[in-house]
């Protein structure tokens, strides 16, 4: 009879890669106990085998080519659901396999029979997140950590008390035990840090996916170097390609494809105080913007120039900056004005001209209040790919270019 399983189970196994449409099919033994049994009498523990295609589980049809087996006592088990019954004062944990002529297809293992000596509770576990090198994982009386590693289809904990640093979980590491998956997803989703669905990733307060870009805009699934910006392009942090702030409502697509009206109300650009953003400070009114693009100036008195130089590395290409300044420019005392220099680089001009400066670029802007628009364009140095600041567009009090 096919059984349809819950929407739970259907989270795991992910599907894997295979032929354009195909359902992923999946072998597991279910075993009526895998707790430590603790008993004066024979334990009797019943094992169903099954097959799951896509989202659909039956039970497997023994016969020429597949085998139930007792492995811990070379057995063949003839019939599923099989019985297997384990004597009183059995200390060994008995091996289960489900078995092709060519493979094996799934395991279970049975806990073993203590003989009538009720032991402790043992010790609690907790999901730990992703397995990292350089973390130290405490297993203690009371509590165990869980972690999980890559694509294997298994949790490992600590396999005796103590600490273990820097040794990577595996079938074959004697330093770990394995734990099936299945009935612990739900307490991973609940409690991992860089848990992960699929092709998504939780971290905190955010939900992003497990692809996207490195600080040098390149391709990159090291989710775990995410430090809480999920702006791409600029800095060493993982960007993702869809990342989701849910104590904030912020969202980030790398790309959106957007069908439909849409109704955005308003755009609007937060700026930043110039002194309170994460510019380089180079001098007392001398300024190299970083990751804050959207700037107010708050400095410098009448008379004093405020310089602001513009970034050139590549990954500004298409990035905007927007400088705002709110000096007046008729005062009995003066007014300040701001110097904006393209660094390495030269300056755009914006519209037609008589000369042909505009082609060539302007090594700097000055201006005396409004807000000043430039976007990050293409260019070549000597020294290889950069970025040439264009203006898009002005409306200041005063404006003149610098050749």
């Amino acid at each position: 009879m096919t059984k349809i399983i819950s929407a739970l189970d259907k989270l795991f196994p992910a599907p894997k890669d295979g032929a354009p449409g195909a359902d992923a099919v999946v072998y597991t033994i279910v075993c009526s106990n895998t707790n430590p049994n603790v008993t004066n009498n024979d334990v009797s523990i019943t094992l169903t085998a099954y097959k799951t295609v896509g989202s659909n589980r039956i039970k497997c049809e023994l016969g020429a080519h597949l085998f139930l087996l007792d492995y811990t006592n070379a057995k063949s088990l003839a019939e599923n659901p099989a019985t297997v019954v384990l004597p009183k004062g059995k200390t060994r944990e008995v091996r289960i396999l489900l078995a092709d002529v060519n493979a094996i297809l799934a395991t279970c293992t049975i806990s073993p029979v203590v003989n009538g000596q009720n032991g402790g509770v043992g010790p609690m576990m907790y999901y730990a997140g992703e397995w990292q090198s350089g973390v130290a994982y405490v297993r203690t009386a009371e509590v165990t950590p869980l972690v999980s590693h890559g694509d294997d289809q298994f949790f490992y904990y600590p396999a005796q008390e103590g600490s273990l640093l820097n040794s990577e979980p595996s079938s074959t590491n004697t330093a770990w035990k394995q734990q099936q998956k299945v009935p612990l997803l739900l307490s991973q989703l609940l409690m991992a840090e860089f848990g992960k669905i699929a092709s998504a990733v939780f971290s905190g307060d955010f939900m992003m996916s497990q692809y996207g870009l490195d600080g040098n805009d390149k391709e990159s699934t090291d989710y775990k170097a995410f430090d809480g910006d999920p702006t791409p392009y600029i800095g060493n942090g993982f960007a993702p390609n869809i990342c989701l702030d849910f104590l904030r409502g912020d969202a980030w697509f790398r790309k959106a494809h957007i069908i439909g009206d849409i109704d955005a109300g308003s755009i609007n650009v937060n700026y930043k105080d110039l002194t309170e953003s994460d510019a380089i400070k180079n001098g007392d009114l001398e300024y190299t913007l970083v990751k804050d693009l959207s700037i107010f100036v708050n400095l410098g008195a009448a008379g004093q120039e405020v310089l602001i130089h513009l970034p050139c590395d590549s990954k500004y290409i298409g990035k905007h900056v927007y400088i705002m300044d709110s000096t007046g420019p008729y005062t009995r005392v003066g007014t300040r004005s701001i110097t904006v220099k393209g660094e390495d680089t030269r300056i755009m001009g914006e519209g037609s001209a008589e000369t042909n400066r505009h082609l060539d670029g302007y090594s700097s802007i000055n201006f005396i209040g409004g807000i000043v628009h430039l976007m990050g364009l293409p260019t070549s140095t000597e020294y290889g790919k950069c970025t040439m600041w264009g203006i898009v567009s002005r409306t200041t009090h005063v404006f003149s270019y610098n050749v």
